[in-house]
């Protein structure tokens, strides 16, 4: 896809990101799948029917956006140029610092990730909606919400929910926290290391989604065991049951029986 100037080559580069987004934010919630759903399903039903689809419909996702990213060039004065190279020499090429963004990093082929655009997100809106602040990343995080949204109006399931209790809004609490903090020493979420860092074969993103995986369902384990057991199964205790239950500590250690 080759066009005439920076400004028409950033354009589509932007809203195509913000169209596949908003298609992936309708899918995602019209089929109610999440990491945690899917593995919740694996772990307690054993049905892996979920996460395959779950790992399709991302993995379908972020090869749309890499693909629209990755070809998207520029003929400048007859030279072939991708958006990163023609900020690069933004200089030789343009006649003013008019609709330049204010990084040229953003502009390399992209694929999904939401931790860092939740930053940039935040960012764009403390700059006053600078539109030099648009990056892949911001069109990304508002297109998935934007499709989320449209589909539950369209389908008449919109609705504001709150917790069930005061210590259940603080577990959600705690566990946004330990999220963020994850994510940004992971360098990326499930999507962004689980999918689009394991494509690159990066050991790193193995390491990140492994640890993901295994984390959700090892507190779905201790909190079905806090359900059943209720005051008899303390953490220590639930923990161990549930590592037993995962073949990662020897049976023999367990204090609950085996639900």
């Amino acid at each position: 896809m080759t066009f005439e100037s920076f400004i028409e080559a950033q354009s589509f580069f932007l809203w195509s990101t913000f169209i596949i987004a908003l298609i992936m934010g309708a899918i995602v919630n019209k089929t109610n799948f999440c990491t945690m759903g899917a593995v919740s399903d694996l772990v307690n039903i054993g049905d892996s029917g979920r996460f395959r689809a779950w790992l399709l419909a991302i993995a379908m996702a972020v090869l749309g956006a890499w693909y629209v990213t990755s070809n998207i060039q520029i003929d400048a004065d007859g030279e072939l140029m991708s958006l990163s190279g023609y900020y690069d020499q933004w200089d030789m090429y343009a006649d003013s610092n008019e609709g330049k963004p204010s990084q040229g990093r953003p502009l390399s082929p992209q694929s999904f990730t939401f931790i860092s655009p939740m930053g940039q997100t935040v960012g764009y809106a403390a700059g006053k909606f600078n539109p030099s602040l648009l990056t892949f990343g911001v069109m990304a995080f508002l297109g998935v919400l934007g499709g989320s949204l449209l589909w539950s109006l369209l389908s008449r399931s919109f609705r504001i929910e709150w917790f069930s209790s005061f210590g259940d809004f603080v577990n959600h609490l705690v566990g946004a926290i330990l999220m963020g903090f994850g994510g940004v020493l992971a360098l990326g979420c499930t999507i962004g290391q689980g999918i689009t860092g394991i494509s690159t074969l990066a050991l790193g993103s193995f390491l990140t989604f492994g640890a993901i995986v295994l984390g959700s369902a090892l507190t779905m384990k201790v909190q079905y065991y806090h359900m059943v057991y209720e005051a008899e199964a303390g953490f220590g205790k639930a923990l161990v049951a549930s590592l037993a239950d995962m073949h990662l500590l020897p049976d023999a250690l367990r204090r609950l029986d085996k639900v």
